[in-house]
Order: C-alpha cells, then structure tokens, then sequence
C-alpha cells in the first residue's frame, strides 16, 4: 500500500505493569529494581525524551 522504507525494530508486550509486579509476587520473587525510562525500546522514536514513562526494566530475586 505504500513504498518500501527501513523500519526500526518491533516489540511489543500486552502485560501492564501490575500484571508483572503482582505475578512477581505471587511466585516468591522480591523486586530489587525498578527503573523506568523515557524512551520507547522498539515502537517510534516520536516519545522519547518527552518525560513521558515508556519502557521500563525489573530486576527480582527468588526469596527462598
């Protein structure tokens, strides 16, 4: 339907956020880290840098 053009690369996730803190929780997994970021991992570039929260990075640790 259009010209070809290079496109950056795609991802895409359908969880929210409180769908993976709360499936952390509930499989003994204690959050060490959370980290949000201003820029979009693999969407458009059309966001970053705008303050806007858009991707973001979880770090947990089993709990025995």
């Amino acid at each position: 339907m259009s010209e070809n053009y290079s496109s950056k690369e795609f991802i895409s996730f359908s969880h929210t956020m409180a769908a993976i803190v709360t499936s952390l929780a509930k499989n003994n997994l204690k959050i060490t880290k959370l980290e949000e970021f201003d820029y979009d991992v693999g969407l458009t570039d059309v966001y970053d840098k705008q303050g806007f929260p858009l991707s973001f990075l979880v770090t947990a640790q089993k709990i025995s």
